[in-house]
C-alpha cells in the first residue's frame, strides 16, 4: 500500500492573501469571507451511493454538505482498471447558491519516501491560471520540498498549471506513482504539508514538514487575482458553482 491518506474530493484551498487575510476581520466581501460564510472549509462527505460494481468499473457517490448548506453538492467517482493503470473519472455537481469556488479537485497522501517530482506542464516555478506568463510547458524535475514556497503568512503555494503528467518517485525503494491527464490538462502540486497545516499556521515557523507527501490533482484552481490591495480575480479565472467533470490515469512503476 502506497497511500498514507486515501484519494478524496476537495474544493477548499489554504487561502492566499489575495483571497482575504485569514487573521483579519472585515473580510466578509472578499473571497475568503464568502467561502467561510458558505462553510466551504468545513465540508463533510456523506456516502449516498455505496461502492457498486458494474461494467467492469466501481462507482461511488457522496453528498457534500457544509454547516450552512446541507446539499452543497454531489461528487461521484468511477474507478476502472485499464491497460496502463487505474482510470479515475470524477463528476462534481454544485448547488447554485454557492459562491465561486477556491478549487475543484482531489487529494491524497503518499507514504514517506516520495520526494522527487518529474512532470510535464507549466514551470519551472509555481504558476496559476492567471499567473503564468513567465512559465512554459516542458518536462521539469524538482523535489517535494522545493515545491513549497515559504510565504511569511503560510498559504496555498506550489501549484503547476496545464499539467499533462505528474510523477512522484521514491528513489530509495525504486517506486513511482504517475498521474496522467486525459480529457484536459490538470493542475497539480505535491507538498510535505496538508492544506489544513498551511491554513492553521500563522508564520513559517509554525510549520513542521511531515514525512508523507500530500498530492493535489485539480481539474481547476481559482486564479490568484490581486484583491489584497487591488481588483479581484478576473471572471474568466473564477470557478462558478456548476458541473465539473475530469479524469486521470494513475500508473505505478
Amino acid at each position: 500500500n502506497l497511500l498514507a491518506a486515501p484519494l478524496r474530493f476537495t474544493w477548499w484551498r489554504s487561502a492566499i492573501d489575495n483571497d482575504g487575510m485569514k487573521l483579519w476581520t472585515g473580510q466578509d466581501e472578499k473571497p475568503l469571507g464568502k467561502w467561510q460564510a458558505a462553510g466551504i472549509h468545513e465540508t463533510s462527505h456523506t456516502l449516498i451511493e455505496p461502492p457498486a460494481w458494474g461494467d467492469d468499473s466501481l462507482r461511488v457517490g457522496w453528498r457534500l454538505s457544509t454547516p450552512q448548506l446541507d446539499g452543497a453538492g454531489t461528487f461521484r467517482q468511477v474507478f476502472k482498471l485499464v491497460d496502463g493503470g487505474l482510470l479515475v473519472s470524477n463528476e462534481l455537481v454544485c448547488a447554485e447558491s454557492l459562491p465561486d469556488l477556491p478549487r475543484v479537485g482531489t487529494q491524497f497522501a503518499l507514504q514517506e519516501g516520495f520526494k522527487r517530482v518529474v512532470y510535464c506542464g507549466n514551470g519551472p516555478q509555481e504558476n496559476y491560471r492567471d499567473r503564468n506568463a513567465a512559465a512554459w510547458v516542458e518536462r521539469f524535475e524538482t523535489t517535494v520540498s522545493d515545491m513549497y514556497v515559504p510565504y511569511i503568512m503560510p498559504q496555498e503555494c506550489g501549484n503547476r498549471f496545464e499539467v499533462r503528467w505528474f510523477a512522484l518517485h521514491d528513489t530509495a525503494q525504486d517506486r513511482m506513482v504517475c498521474i496522467q491527464a486525459l480529457d484536459a490538462p490538470l493542475e497539480c502540486k505535491a507538498l510535505h504539508f496538508s492544506d489544513r497545516d498551511l491554513y492553521a499556521a500563522k508564520h513559517t515557523f509554525d510549520l513542521e514538514p511531515c514525512a508523507e507527501t500530500w498530492v493535489s490533482i485539480d481539474a481547476a484552481q481559482r486564479g490568484v487575482g490581486t484583491k489584497s490591495c487591488g481588483p479581484d480575480t478576473l471572471p474568466q479565472y473564477k470557478l462558478p458553482p456548476q458541473t465539473y467533470r475530469w479524469s486521470f490515469l494513475i500508473c505505478l512503476g
